[in-house]
């Protein structure tokens, strides 16, 4: 798009359409919001969605949200910004050309001058070429940059002076200077003048092209050339002139500075809508810059800042318009009628597209109206309650449909003979045209459609003394639903003659609300009533079905309801129009422009209009042209920081443990609506699933554990369409260095090396140990034993040689003897006992087998001893050995000395756990309570336990005596 020529001259207006009063939603941005100057001289959008905009004092980049600004300070050529592109080579690498510094290019976040080369150092004009060569339009030549070599253009042919340039189709360069058109052919080398026949004193005010590609100019005469290839297709006077370039929006409309807008199909005879203003423009110069990829229109303004137009298709008209459900009213011409303080407003749609506004006074001024007034529509008049206690009834003609209508008064309703306290509350016209006139707290019914009668009087009761009719509404079965201010709802069924058929409902009845604002009814038959607290009441089937905020609605105190041609209810709520799908009551939706706007009553125009009376005027919505923004909003990572330090957001980044506190920064691109766009994000790694929707655009996690993240982000626009792809950033938080694997290695090794020493350790002990047996009973049996056998022998022959006297029973040498040979025994169990040798439970069992045999033997008891097969495969550790040896001797020891038993048994065996050893005899038994003064008991007892074992003694005096050790097996 080529920039404004920079001679700002007066902008000259010629005839047009007057749109006086006529407010357009534009949205101005200045210093005030981050706007780094008013001064407003060029403007684009990238292919990443951000606008870029050139001031008198550098660059700023909006995001829909905030302004980044550059300036020389940041490296900017110059500071008076005259022209942006994004190359089409290398997309995100940018070219700006100033008037006081020249060319630079900005690429990686960093700018670099382009030397040109010549003394042209102001550059108006800037086009990049399918081919990459970019074009410069400079205060004396048109030059060409190629990898920064600079050639001049064609010198000897294009006028010196300002010129703009634009690529059409077919690789065709157009150049336009003030007086003369060029276009030039990349692929022939080409250039041809185009005669554009310009009178005297007339300037060609700029180009651009169009979506298709087609060139159009304007010229300063308020005349607009169409040009394909190098054909000039159409040359129209439109009756403007402006030294401005124009754009088009997507619905093939011309804009020009101005600012003028004019539909294409409309150059042959139609005249440009002049902005102003009056229309909701800032002061001063105010030219069209660029249409965005979301059918925005941005304009620039000479020192007062920035302006978008999202909805081109929302006007509002101020006027003091009476808070009444009856003060606009549509005739049957497609006009609407504004009751307001200062007369009554007529508003009519032109051909062109463009509602006009004009005033009627009626009656003198010092009296106008009915404060609180109310008209209808009936019978092809304008009916309207005045302060006089009369309706009156207006004829109203349009002589051409560009002209206000004329009102005639030719019909007048009067009830000042019953009026004398009471006020004319409001006037209603049914489906059939009869006026349902309020006065007081009585209805009553007045037919028009001749000399005016009253045909029904509706009074307390069956309404209540203190009645207030609100609302009113008759079906299409030619019910007549009442609304009551404050005391619910009364029902007419039709064709009811009398008075008590009357139907009240209330909140008892299922109404959410008995305060009724509004009734209407759908397509389908439904009745809807518009409540002041509960919200909506639907009607069907007998039954009232509640919708209100909790299902999605603005506000429960609903004003006015219209259902359109589509089904679709509209509801003027207290926050703003919205509507509501009727086929299944739960799919709402409202445009953000119209937000605030607390709407009084509303309507549908004949022409698909839909209106919105306020306090403060009437809202005028082509709701059928809305285009919904369904671009997918891009969505960027912003920053990145942790700790308090940036990061690149572009690479993964490597974090130590203690860099654990991340801030991310991120930004949706919508320029329409911009502060309705939601975001939804997810960090991989501690949670998968997507977070609510947010308006905030940066999310901090505090004291991150180690671990490799992913953070996810994606936008949502205000029409609810979700980014195509999420922004990412990834980033690893390092472990410390004890946790790494590494040193967790390490850790095991040296803990695996420790343990194999402590075992080596214990082996080297136990081994010691087998030694200290070894030698314990090597000595024992060696030294002890030969000793001990020693004495018996030496007892035995000393016996031998004594006298018959010598060798009594008790006497001391065959005492030792006796004594010798038992601890000869008893060392050989501790030998056995201790032994390294690793025998076989088979080496116990015979012990105990001969031990026990001997005993019962000499004692004349029969022996029974049986035993586990299992136990000639185990190895048993020395303590179970010997615990094993010693509770067996003692129990077998006690049986023969005192059990006075004839039978003895003896079993042996194991369990997975334990060695058990039992000894049971047939004897005289004791009580169990003596068992602790049986000293062998006791003994039995303690080396059961002391091996970590159990012994139980079971005995009756009479009945024998069953002795049973379990002793834990310690297996090698």
């Amino acid at each position: 798009m080529s920039r404004p020529f920079l001679k700002l001259s007066a902008i000259l207006l010629v005839l047009h359409t007057s749109v006086f009063g006529q407010v357009l939603p534009f949205h101005t941005y200045t210093t005030k919001d981050g706007l780094l100057s008013n001064r407003i001289l060029t403007m684009m959008q990238d292919s990443r969605g951000y606008l870029w905009i050139g001031t008198a004092d550098g660059v700023s980049v909006f995001d829909g949200v905030t302004f980044k600004n550059y300036t020389p300070a940041d490296g900017l050529a110059g500071s008076y910004v005259t022209s942006i592109i994004e190359s089409k080579k290398a997309p995100g690498t940018m070219w700006i050309g100033t008037l006081d510094g020249g060319l630079c290019m900005f690429a990686n976040g960093t700018f670099r001058k382009i030397d040109l080369g010549t003394s042209s150092t102001q550059v108006f004009s800037l086009m990049e070429d399918l081919e990459g060569t970019l074009w410069c339009g400079t205060n004396d030549l048109v030059l060409q940059v190629r990898e920064d070599t600079v050639t001049p253009f064609h010198r000897e042919l294009i006028p010196r002076g300002e010129t703009g340039i634009v690529e059409g189709s077919d690789s065709l360069v157009y150049i336009a200077s003030q007086m003369a058109l060029f276009v030039h052919s990349n692929r022939s080398g080409v250039l041809r003048p185009i005669d554009l026949d310009l009178t005297r004193g007339v300037l060609l005010a700029g180009i651009n092209k169009d979506t298709k590609g087609d060139v159009w100019g304007a010229s300063t005469d308020s005349t607009v050339y169409h040009f394909r290839g190098a054909m000039l297709l159409e040359k129209r006077h439109i009756g403007t002139r402006s030294n401005y370039p124009m754009v088009f929006d997507n619905d093939d409309e011309l804009w020009f500075g101005g600012v003028f807008r004019i539909p294409l199909n409309q150059l042959a005879g139609g005249r440009p809508i002049h902005y102003t203003t009056e229309n909701g423009l800032p002061g001063g110069i105010v030219y069209p810059l660029l249409v965005d990829s979301e059918d925005n229109i941005w304009f620039g303004s000479w020192d007062n800042g920035l302006v978008k137009l999202a909805e081109k298709d929302i006007v509002s008209f101020p006027a003091k318009i009476h808070d009444s459900k009856n003060a606009v009213i549509a005739d049957d011409h497609g006009r609407l009628w504004g009751l307001a303080v200062d007369g009554v407003y007529e508003y009519w749609l032109a051909s062109d597209g463009s509602w006009h506004q004009t005033r009627h006074l009626i009656g003198p001024p010092s009296n106008p109206l009915l404060h609180g007034s109310t008209g209808a529509f009936a019978h092809g008049y304008l009916w309207i309650g005045c302060n006089d206690r009369t309706i009156k009834g207006y004829r109203v003609r349009a002589s051409h449909p560009t002209m206000p209508s004329s009102m005639t008064l030719v019909r007048t309703i009067s009830f000042k003979q019953r009026l004398f306290t009471e006020d004319l509350f409001g006037v209603h016209s049914d489906r059939d045209n009869n006026l349902w006139c309020v006065i007081g707290n009585t209805l009553e019914v007045v037919d028009v459609s001749g000399e005016p009668r009253v045909i029904r009087r509706i009074a307390s009761p069956p309404l209540p003394s203190n009645a207030f009719v609100n609302s009113l509404w008759k079906d299409r079965r030619g019910n007549v639903w009442i609304g009551e201010y404050n005391l619910g709802l009364f029902l007419l069924p039709y064709g009811s003659s009398h008075d008590d058929t009357v139907m009240h409902f209330t909140t008892k009845n299922g109404l959410p609300d008995n305060s009724i604002r509004s009734i209407t009814e759908d397509r389908d038959g439904r009745v809807w009533i518009g409540t002041r607290f509960g919200g909506l009441a639907v009607y069907e089937d007998g039954k009232f079905t509640t919708i209100s905020t909790k299902d999605g609605l603005l506000s429960n105190h609903i004003r006015g309801m219209a259902c359109d041609s589509t089904g679709t209810m509209w509801l003027g709520t207290s926050l703003g129009p919205m509507y509501i799908n009727t086929r299944d009551n739960k799919r709402f939706g409202w445009n953000n422009e119209l937000l605030g706007i607390r709407a009084n009553a509303c309507g549908v125009h004949a022409q698909g209009f839909l209106w919105f009376a306020t306090s403060n005027g009437l809202t005028l919505y082509q709701h059928s042209k809305h285009r919904l923004n369904t671009n997918a909003p891009p969505v960027y990572i912003t920053s990145f920081t942790v700790n308090g330090q940036s990061f690149d957001v572009g690479s993964p980044a490597a974090l130590s443990y203690q860099q654990n506190n991340c801030v991310i920064g991120f930004v949706g691109i919508s320029l329409r609506d911009e502060s309705a766009v939601r975001y939804q994000y997810r960090l991989q790694g501690v949670d998968t699933s997507w977070g609510s929707p947010t308006s905030q655009r940066s999310v901090t996690f505090a004291t991150l554990s180690p671990g490799t993240y992913a953070f996810e982000v994606k936008a949502i626009n205000a029409d609810g369409i979700t980014s195509a792809a999420p922004a990412a950033v990834s980033f690893t938080i390092h472990p410390p260095f004890w946790q790494r694997w590494w040193f967790i290695a390490l850790c095991a090794l040296a803990a695996a090396g420790v343990g194999y020493a402590l075992y080596r350790y214990r082996i080297e002990k136990l081994l010691e140990v087998e030694r200290l047996r070894t030698r314990i009973a090597s000595d024992l049996h060696d030294d002890i034993g030969s000793g001990l056998t020693r004495i018996a022998i030496l007892s035995d022959m000393a016996l031998k040689q004594s006298t018959q006297d010598e060798v009594s029973a008790d006497s001391p040498m065959r005492t030792v003897g006796f004594v010798a040979r038992e601890l000869h025994e008893v060392m050989t169990d501790v030998v056995w006992a201790i032994g390294p040798e690793r025998e076989g439970s088979g080496s116990p069992l015979r012990r105990i087998k001969v031990f026990a045999t001997e005993m019962c033997e000499g004692a004349g008891v029969a022996l029974r001893f049986s035993a586990d097969e299992k136990l000639d495969q185990m190895v048993l550790t020395p303590q179970v050995r010997r615990a094993v040896l010693m509770i067996g001797k003692e129990a077998i020891t006690n049986v023969v000395r005192h059990a006075m038993c004839t039978e003895v048994l003896v079993n042996l065996g194991a369990s997975e756990k334990f060695f058990r050893i039992s000894v049971e005899d047939n004897g005289k038994g004791f009580a169990t309570g003596n068992l602790p003064r049986m000293s062998g008991l006791v003994n039995m007892q303690r080396r059961a336990e002391k091996a970590g074992g159990s012994l139980k003694v079971l005995s009756t005096p009479g009945s024998g005596t069953r002795v049973e050790a379990h002793i834990p097996l310690n297996v090698y």
